[in-house]
């Protein structure tokens, strides 16, 4: 843990020991929610031979960002904090992300070199692309296309905008990959299972676990917690207990009793019902709600 919050280096130095000398270590941020995989693993595989990889985007406003600093050959010389950047360095619009790849051996070594010698007093992490330039190494970049995947959470409104965005890009993929599922105004437990062509209408409930099969339809249902709905079915006004099943099978002109609960096939043409024993609990007491 960073006791004290001296900076990214410092952060990144308080767990490096954990890391092997031959170790490819990525440095990755909590607040992203929106990375992907796949720009990680490319992120990693972009260090080969190098001394370090960097994640970059190109931002129209980088304000806030630290800039990659390049020669004239396009070589990666330094990451200048906004803070520490003059004109000519805050016009640049490549930014720093702030996820790097290097090897544990390397990393260990840059941040035992690092100093507070900057606007902030603080340790950069980015300072170790300048320690690995002065050692001749050559730093690569993977240029993140997409500014949303890399972009940080540091307030309510960002966060929204990020939920939104990951909402929409779930719900994309859900469409190309041609899912017909509808769910409206419904809450939908942990570890539920939906199957296609499944229409999930207001007032629906469905407990961890619960399953909803093909082309079942639910209105206003409280299917409990590893119960299922199978395929064909309608499902509405009703209260389901945990791991049951439904449907059974009403058969053709079966009329069902009101207030029945159904727990067999009913045969065709036939009134099935059910009615409990009316019961009497002699000295039964009300219960009373403990005063705070």
């Amino acid at each position: 843990l960073q006791a004290e919050q001296k900076g990214t280096g410092h952060a990144v130095a308080q767990a490096i020991d954990l890391a092997g000398d031959d170790d490819v270590v990525l440095v990755a941020y909590g607040d992203v929610p929106l990375i992907r995989a796949e720009t990680l693993q490319q992120l990693a595989d972009g260090l080969q031979d190098n001394a370090l990889t960097v994640l970059t985007t190109q931002l129209e406003q980088p304000f806030g960002y630290g800039r990659i600093v390049r020669d004239e050959q396009g070589a990666v010389r330094a990451i200048v904090e906004e803070k520490d950047a003059d004109d000519a360095v805050r016009a640049v619009k490549e930014v720093n992300t702030g996820f790097i790849a290097a090897r544990g051996r390397d990393l260990k070594r840059w941040l035992g070199q690092l100093t507070p010698q900057n606007a902030q007093g603080e340790y950069y992490l980015t300072d170790c692309v300048g320690l690995a330039v002065a050692e001749g190494g050559v730093v690569n970049t993977v240029l993140c296309a997409d500014p949303l995947e890399v972009e940080g959470a540091n307030n309510r409104v960002q966060l929204a905008r990020l939920e939104r965005e990951a909402q929409r890009r779930q719900v994309e993929a859900l469409m190309l990959a041609g899912a017909n599922t509808h769910i409206e105004d419904a809450v939908i437990g942990g570890n539920c299972d939906v199957g296609p062509f499944a229409r999930i209408r207001p007032g629906t409930q469905l407990a961890d676990g619960a399953k909803i099969g093909n082309f079942v339809e639910t209105k206003k249902a409280l299917i409990g917690k590893g119960s299922k709905v199978n395929h064909l079915s309608y499902v509405g006004d009703t209260e389901m207990g945990a791991d049951l099943v439904a449907p059974v099978t009403i058969n053709a002109d079966a009329t069902i009793g009101a207030g029945s609960t159904i727990s067999k096939p009913a045969p065709a043409g036939q009134l099935t019902l059910t009615r409990a024993k009316q019961m009497t609990i002699k000295g039964w007491k009300r219960p009373v709600k403990e005063k705070k």
